[in-house]
């Protein structure tokens, strides 16, 4: 009979300070070894990833990342349409245009079809 290792099923997941898609992750198996994932370049330092083969550090770590980056965008889009909503029921005016494009825009007509 081949003993099992303790898993814990909800590892620790830190995103390292001051880099894009860096983050240290607690092993499942070895409770207190921290492997350091970067998903920009793909890489784990746990030993499937010395190896180049794919580890769940990896996998769940752009799961994190992809989710978060998602997730940022979609707040700011609602965000914008919340100002765009709000200055068009104030009745603010719209935005002015830059110096010298005026001209251009007004004597502009379209080409024939």
């Amino acid at each position: 009979m081949m003993a099992h290792a303790q898993t814990t099923d909800d590892p620790r997941v830190t995103l390292l300070d001051g880099t894009d898609g860096a983050f240290r992750v607690e092993s499942r198996t070895r409770p207190g070894l921290e492997h350091t994932v970067s998903v920009p370049d793909g890489t784990c330092t746990c030993e499937a990833g010395q190896h180049g083969v794919a580890c769940w550090h990896l996998d769940f770590c752009r799961a994190v990342y992809y989710w978060h980056r998602y997730d940022r965008r979609a707040q700011l889009w609602t965000e914008r349409a919340a100002r765009l909503a709000a200055t068009r029921t104030t009745g603010t005016a719209a935005r002015a245009r830059p110096a010298g494009m005026t001209t251009r825009q007004e004597g502009w007509t379209p080409p024939a079809r």
